[in-house]
């Protein structure tokens, strides 16, 4: 198996777990009108359309480098951002003194010059020295990415894990939370590595998380039915 091929095959992953993820979350808001499962269900349903995006390319269209970097590198650049747009919906439910309208006007404006970094100049995407896509963004936009990802959902998870342990409930807290960690610690890790054995050593870390956060999303108890949220918010 090439390491195209293995790229590809730990996006699917990542996407069929997001795509899980948001779905089980959004059935939780229908069963419960929990507004913190509404969002972070949309956010995952936006990163699993972003995935699509990034699984596509390595597995189908790598000798075509130009239609790689529109794909990988600007269509799914365009949805992560909606991703972390719908979690910032998040923040002001879990943090009541968030500032959230001049919070979102920064956060458009950042995306949409983030966006345009990652499209001019326009460079096709290369192969780099871990036998993997390289999208060519500008250190500024993974940077920024990064720390929004991480300043995003590092909160969330936190708040998740305290409100989970002041019930009691160790074990599912844990497991969500642990499972959001690894993903945000180790995903982006996975698009700056130089050789092929780190890009599958963090992509494993990464898919290790998520597949805490699948069951963690299961038994957590902020994520159940009415009444069980109820209890717990």
């Amino acid at each position: 198996m090439t390491p195209l091929q293995v790229q590809g095959l730990f996006h699917l992953y990542f996407d069929l777990m997001f795509f899980i993820l948001g779905i089980k979350l959004w059935s939780h808001y229908k069963n419960s009108q929990n507004l913190l499962a509404k969002y972070l269900s949309l956010s995952f349903i936006f990163a699993g359309f972003e995935y699509i995006f990034l699984a596509i390319p390595p597995l189908f269209l790598s000798d075509d480098l130009i239609s790689v970097k529109w794909m990988g590198g600007v269509f799914a650049m365009v949805l992560f951002y909606i991703a972390i747009a719908y979690a910032w919906f998040m923040l002001p439910i879990l943090f009541p003194k968030f500032p959230f309208k001049p919070a979102m006007a920064f956060f458009g404006l950042l995306a949409a010059v983030m966006v345009s970094l990652s499209i001019y100049p326009f460079a096709p995407a290369l192969i780099n020295k871990a036998g993997v896509i390289d999208y060519g963004f500008p250190p500024i936009v993974i940077l920024t990415a990064s720390l929004l990802l991480m300043g995003t959902f590092v909160p969330v998870t936190v708040a998740f894990i305290i409100k989970t342990l002041k019930s009691k409930m160790y074990v599912q807290g844990l497991t969500l939370g642990f499972g959001l960690l690894f993903v945000i610690l180790f995903m982006p890790i996975t698009y700056q590595v130089t050789t092929f054995g780190s890009y599958v050593f963090f992509s494993s870390l990464a898919a290790a998380g998520f597949t805490l956060c699948a069951l963690g999303v299961v038994i957590h108890p902020l994520l159940r039915g009415k009444k069980d949220a109820a209890a717990t918010v």
